[in-house]
């Protein structure tokens, strides 16, 4: 008795071997880069490379102690005094002239308090304000002086003119204690006249000398007095001047030192001509 056939199965026994290695995952398979694109890459690559070693440039390097500076050597040029660059007027290589303002520094310094010479500029102002008025007191002064000088001057020479009269009284009292005096001893040698009426004459006389030189003392004192005044006045117009000079000269000290202590700005020239180098110290 014969077996009935085996039905034949839909699909090939492959396509079943394959789906028991499906939980590997699947087969993907990736095309490779077209070589056309990798020969023009590097074809461009090459040529760049070429290019840069024929017309490129690079920085040389080198290790070397010292300093650099231009040939034609380096000028530095110093503020008068110190401050902070407020305006630089030219730039780095650029070629400047004699003279030529190269910055402008700007010297005002600070305190705790504000500005130092604000401080400084209101001490100027008070000195110079002192002295304005010094001056003016001097000269006041000196008229005061002069004036009394002229008085003293009058005076003297109105005593010097009363004393020159008395003297001159003086001597001819004299004069005439002589003749009197010659009388009595005329008498006195004729016995009319008694030994002490002589001798009360002849001491009338000498106190009448004395008087004389009291008042030629008197005469020289007031000559010496009044040489000593008129000297103080002509020496008193040179005195000023040298008293107000001093207080001018004391002015333009202050004048100059404000001048120089508070300025707007402080210019810096070049000494001569050149190319700008700025100094990195």
């Amino acid at each position: 008795m014969e077996s009935p056939a085996r039905p034949e199965p839909l699909f090939r026994s492959e396509v079943f071997a394959a789906r028991q290695d499906g939980w590997l995952g699947d087969v993907v398979l990736v095309r490779p880069m077209s070589f056309l694109v990798l020969s023009v890459f590097f074809t461009v690559l090459a040529a760049s490379l070429v290019a840069y070693l024929v017309w490129g440039q690079y920085t040389r390097k080198i290790r070397a102690s010292g300093y650099v500076v231009p040939n034609s050597g380096v000028l530095k040029v110093a503020a008068a005094q110190q401050g902070l660059v407020a305006r630089l007027l030219v730039k780095e290589g650029q070629h400047v002239a004699r003279g030529e303002t190269l910055a402008v520094l700007n010297s005002e310094r600070f305190t705790g308090s504000g500005d130092a010479l604000i401080g400084v500029d209101r001490q100027l102002q008070l000195r110079r304000a002192s002295l304005a008025e010094e001056r003016i007191k001097v000269g006041e002064l000196h008229e005061h002086q002069g004036k009394a000088l002229r008085d003293r001057s009058d005076n003297l020479r109105t005593e010097l003119s009363q004393v020159q009269a008395a003297l001159l009284l003086q001597q001819d009292r004299i004069r005439l204690t002589d003749q009197m005096l010659a009388k009595q001893r005329e008498l006195h040698a004729a016995k009319f006249v008694s030994d002490l009426a002589l001798q009360q004459k002849e001491q009338e006389r000498m106190a009448d000398l004395a008087a004389l030189e009291s008042i030629r003392r008197s005469r020289t004192g007031l000559l010496r007095d009044l040489g000593a005044v008129d000297a103080d006045l002509a020496a008193l117009p040179a005195k000023r001047l040298n008293e107000l000079a001093a207080i001018d000269r004391n002015l333009s000290s202050i004048e100059q030192d404000r001048i120089e202590r508070i300025p707007a700005g402080v210019a810096v020239e070049g000494a001569s001509g050149g190319r700008g180098h700025r100094d990195p110290h």
